[in-house]
């Protein structure tokens, strides 16, 4: 993963990029984690990728291209589920000649916007060495909140390009959610209705589970609620890394949670 910046603090506006080549031929879950300078979201067509187009299909009208072409499944805003697009050699004319782009699932050509903050499955099947990097401005506004619904699995992605800790709540609050947290128990049935996060490993496919708990920890004597492992175990320092999305089920309706540019 390489992250680079530049731009005028005074202004604050700073541009940049982040590329992610570590990647192999299968899905990963991403995150979107920048706008364009003039603040409007960035387009898929506007990630670069290093799609081998040699092994990029053709429209066909029995969908065969879906299963070989590189892949987009981008998150819907607000709700579970989300929209997939292709990318194929012939998406639509221009000038009277067929050119490579994105598509639907139905096959006419597509540009969805991809915003800051929203999370997607890619995965390109076309090179040994997938590549995505996306440039832009980053968001100027800190903090960014976004509220999620009824107590189920959303993509959670951090809208600004930068690794956080997910007991740092300099970085990331999950407002209320000790209101909610359950109590440690040997059978494990906290694990059912505790807040639940997984995140992604730093360079391969994958994920860790996380749960939060009222009495993750001792501190001074006393219990205090925090982030607990699969085992139970307090999980410390949890690192997740820039550019990529988390699965995330809060454990009550409308729960807020807020990322912060930083210290």
């Amino acid at each position: 993963c390489i992250i680079s910046f530049r731009g005028n603090v005074a202004a604050k506006t700073v541009v940049g990029y982040q590329t992610q080549d570590w990647m192999d031929k299968t899905f990963y879950m991403m995150g979107c984690q920048f706008e364009k300078p003039d603040g409007a979201d960035i387009l898929l067509s506007e990630l670069t990728f290093n799609f081998d187009m040699a092994n990029v299909p053709k429209y066909d009208k029995g969908g065969n291209y879906k299963k070989v072409a590189p892949n987009v499944q981008l998150a819907f805003a607000d709700s579970e589920g989300n929209t997939p697009y292709y990318f194929i050699s012939d998406a639509k004319k221009v000038n009277g000649v067929y050119v490579p782009g994105w598509v639907g699932a139905t096959g006419s050509a597509a540009d969805p916007a991809v915003s800051a903050g929203i999370g997607f499955w890619f995965k390109d099947p076309t090179t040994d060495n997938p590549v995505l990097q996306t440039t832009g401005q980053v968001l100027p506004d800190s903090p960014w909140e976004k509220t999620f619904g009824a107590a189920t699995y959303y993509m959670l992605v951090n809208p600004f390009p930068v690794s956080y800790d997910l007991s740092d709540t300099t970085a990331v609050l999950f407002n209320g959610i000790d209101d909610s947290a359950p109590k440690y128990d040997k059978e494990g049935n906290y694990k059912k209705v505790a807040t639940q996060i997984q995140v992604p490993f730093v360079d391969s496919e994958g994920f860790t589970p996380y749960y939060y708990i009222s009495d993750a920890k001792k501190v001074n004597g006393v219990y205090v609620p925090g982030w607990v492992t699969t085992t139970g175990k307090d999980a410390g320092t949890i690192t997740v890394p820039a550019g990529r999305g988390c699965w995330f089920r809060p454990a009550v309706a409308n729960m807020k949670v807020s990322f912060f540019l930083g210290k």
